[in-house]
């Protein structure tokens, strides 16, 4: 078999590997199963078609690592009489234990994958979770906000301190569903995402190569109605605001110096100084660097605020649009295409 091709199958299944150490038989293992490789974690599965032609459980971290480190273009994979799965390429032989896979097997064919009613997804659905993740919270000090909801009009999500709605319309889903932040971090990285399922008590996609991705669903109350309500364009200011041309090359230069917070989020800062220049800043406790914008007459910003905000979510804001507003003097406010959003000011 084509050795790259048994390593994007694995890199397809490795959501589903549980890298820290745990004490669930096979949670950190491959699960070779004739014409697909599995992976379980009890809060992700992952499942690939790929013509092994064998049946067994190995440890997924060394198996990994041996086969990328072959040099060979072709490899073969043999079960042994004792059990043990061989993999030779080039100069290289490696035996592996095969694990007893009927536990995490059964936890696999207990999902139902075979009888799934698959759904069509929006076609921007990844454009639009990927944006949204942006406001998520990953402070699991918070964890009723550790997602994203998702629901018949669309994509919720809020950390506290930013909050954002993105308009997708979901025919097929009838209730409200949360996808936890973890599997949302690694569903923004499938570009052929197509189809979705709701289960009980898991969430199931499955991408045009055939990759189907399970998620556990999230069992905490989420306040979506609560967070579309701030969104609402009320007291709001209607003095519009803009960023000033050029403004997506600062974020790249002050990106390299941006500032990471104890709760894992990173930011830069904007805001104008007492010159009417706009600076957008990133600061490390190594040094710091400024990009400086002069008053030109085509952007405007609220002067005694300024705008702490991860190098992502602006880079997002600008591809959708250049307008925004100030709501309670302390949160600036965007309606820009399917988006509607709120961010926290820091208000001098």
């Amino acid at each position: 078999m084509k050795r790259l091709e048994l390593l994007e199958a694995l890199k397809n299944v490795m959501p589903g590997v549980e890298e820290k150490s745990t004490l669930m038989l096979g949670a950190d293992s491959f699960m070779f199963e004739d014409k697909w490789i599995k992976t379980f974690n009890n809060e992700i599965s992952a499942s690939y078609p790929f013509d092994s032609g064998i049946k067994c459980l190995v440890k997924a971290k060394e198996f990994f690592k041996i086969l990328s480190l072959i040099e060979s273009d072709e490899v073969k994979m043999v079960m042994l009489d004792d059990s043990k799965l061989q993999l030779s390429g080039g100069n290289t032989i490696l035996k592996m234990s095969s694990i007893d896979s009927s536990h995490i097997l059964e936890l696999v064919d207990n999902l139902s994958l075979d009888s799934i009613k698959w759904n069509k997804l929006p076609a921007d659905f990844v454009k639009a979770l990927n944006i949204i993740s942006g406001f998520a919270c990953v402070n699991k000090a918070y964890p009723s906000i550790c997602g994203v909801s998702m629901a018949r009009d669309g994509l919720v999500a809020s950390d506290r301190i930013r909050g954002g709605f993105y308009s997708l319309e979901f025919r097929s889903l009838k209730n409200e569903t949360i996808l936890p932040i973890g599997a949302v971090f690694e569903l923004i990285k499938l570009d052929d995402l197509e189809e979705f399922s709701i289960g009980d008590s898991w969430i199931h996609f499955k991408t045009k190569r055939g990759l189907q991705f399970s998620t556990r669903k999230f069992d905490l109350e989420f306040p979506r109605e609560q967070i579309k309500n701030f969104l609402k364009f009320e007291d709001v200011d209607q003095t519009k605001y803009s960023f000033p041309e050029g403004l997506a090359k600062s974020i790249g230069v002050a990106s390299v110096m941006s500032h990471l917070t104890d709760s894992g989020y990173e930011y830069i800062e904007l805001y104008v100084d007492d010159k009417d220049q706009l600076i957008l800043s990133g600061e490390k406790q190594n040094g710091v660097v400024k990009r400086i914008h002069k008053p030109d007459g085509k952007w405007s910003f609220p002067k005694n605020s300024k705008l702490n905000i991860s190098p992502k979510m602006l880079a997002d804001l600008l591809s959708l649009g250049n307008e925004f507003y100030v709501k309670e003097d302390r949160y600036l406010m965007a309606k820009i295409g399917n988006l509607d959003c709120i961010v926290s000011l820091v208000v001098d």
